[in-house]
């Protein structure tokens, strides 16, 4: 079907003013420093050095270490690389026959463009600002191992699964997680979905790669995230205040020895909540915490015990927790869409709180403008284009993208429970995952009934 010239033309005038004032921004703007940006200048100057040690993962360290001493700006550098890999993934959803800047894909390029929470990031020293590429790459190589261009190749999905777990590990360790759910997802599937049985070897090989990965890489992730003070700030903020102190005097079950451990936990949660505005590092260096101390290693073995106990012991509290990760996913995080409007670096003006209503809204004025049209060969009325009989005949394609959804909403759900302060932007990698996949099914649509569905 042809395209309107005009329409095009003028998607295509959206396109060029949004790329371009998101560069002018990052041209005319001095990055933004946040307080965890000094550690990565610091793991950047001294990355090499023998006997040197960081916190950090060094992939950003690394990307950083690259641009030292040179005329490049950090944060047009980050969004030409994010550009790009978008842009290619976009042309390798469509494939060869559609041009890169169809009306489909520059209706894509339009909606990810308008994404406060993606490109604002790429004018802060932080990891987010390179995150959205990573993700990219890490859904392309998934995709090259389920769908290989030629026959299975099990050097070549080897390949892809360990550069996946590499990305991963060394920018932020704990997509990790999200990579393992997908892998056993997919093999899973082709153990109990017919369609997708030819998938058994490609699926077996990633799951075999990320549990080995994943096992290797334990101890790195663990030293490179702050895991008790995660456990703490979720503890402080998670609201089970008064079920903590309703169990200290009418649990009955509690002995004299957890009763007192736990009444310290409360206290401290109670210090840390409203003494210290929140703040458990404030709180730590005072001094005056009897079991939540984050800096100090030899209260970590206390904090353990304290998350066990508070949310573990009961089966009540434990279904209390998962009703926390729910009632977040839904209500603070809006279905992770929320997480599209944070912004840390400059921003293009309008479109924070509302790029999401734009985009949607966009996404339905086109689709009935589109669904009035006649079909040229048959001079009726196309209707709503059937994506779904699109995918029940290529389900394949199908299984690959609901587990990645299906990933990405139970990664989000996780997260929602280690992010009690800075929720979106802790839950922005399971969004950019969430919304990649469905950016594939609108890419690789062929758009006609009649047009027979890719197969590889």
């Amino acid at each position: 079907m042809t395209e309107n010239k005009a329409l095009t033309r003028s998607l295509h005038a959206v396109l060029f003013l949004l790329f371009s004032g998101w560069l002018y921004l990052f041209v005319t703007t001095p990055v933004r420093i946040c307080p965890d940006s000094y550690g990565y200048f610091a793991d950047a100057d001294h990355l090499f050095e023998p006997g040197y040690q960081t916190i950090r993962p060094v992939l950003f360290p690394l990307f950083l270490r690259v641009l030292h001493g040179t005329p490049l700006k950090m944060s047009i550098v980050a969004y030409l690389l994010n550009c790009g890999s978008l842009l290619y993934m976009v042309k390798l959803g469509s494939g060869k026959a559609r041009p890169l800047f169809s009306r489909r894909n520059t209706i894509v390029l339009i909606s990810f463009l308008m994404l406060i929470g993606i490109w604002s990031y790429c004018g802060t020293y932080l990891t987010e600002s390179i995150l959205f590429a990573v993700q990219i790459w890490i859904f392309i190589f998934l995709y090259k191992i389920v769908f290989p261009i030629k026959a299975p190749n099990v050097l070549a999905a080897i390949g892809y699964a360990l550069a996946i777990c590499l990305l991963a590990t060394t920018l932020k360790p704990w997509i990790m997680i999200m990579v393992l759910l997908t892998a056993v997802s997919l093999f899973i599937a082709s153990l109990a979905i017919r369609s997708f049985r030819s998938k058994m070897l490609s699926s077996f090989i990633l799951l075999v790669v990320a549990i080995v990965a994943f096992g290797v890489s334990m101890g790195y992730n663990r030293s490179k995230s702050f895991e008790k003070a995660n456990i703490v700030v979720f503890m402080a903020g998670s609201g089970f205040e008064r079920t903590l102190q309703e169990r200290l005097t009418g649990d009955k079950s509690l002995n004299k020895e957890d009763s007192s451990f736990l009444a310290a936990v409360l206290s401290d949660m109670d210090l840390i909540l409203h003494k210290y505005d929140r703040n458990p590092w404030d709180a730590s260096k005072a001094r005056e915490l009897r079991v939540l101390n984050v800096l100090d290693p030899a209260y970590g073995p206390g904090i353990d015990k304290a998350y066990r106990l508070v949310y573990f012991q009961r089966f009540r509290d434990f279904m209390g927790l998962v009703g926390l990760a729910f009632e977040r996913h839904i209500s603070d995080l809006r279905l992770d869409t929320s997480c599209f409007e944070i912004a840390y670096g400059p921003e293009l003006p309008g479109l924070r709180n509302l790029s999401v209503i734009l985009i949607v809204g966009f996404a339905v004025l086109l689709q009935a403008w589109n669904s009035t049209r006649p079909d040229p060969s048959t001079g009726r009325r196309t209707g709503l284009r059937p994506i779904g009989n699109y995918l029940k005949e290529n389900r394949q394609l199908s299984v690959f993208i609901g587990v990645m959804l299906l990933s990405g909403i139970i990664f989000s759900l996780l997260l929602t429970l280690a992010g009690a302060f800075e929720l979106k932007r802790t839950n922005l990698p399971s969004a950019i995952c969430q919304a990649i996949a469905i950016a594939w099914i609108v890419v690789s649509y062929p758009g006609s009934a009649k047009t027979p569905p890719k197969t590889r």
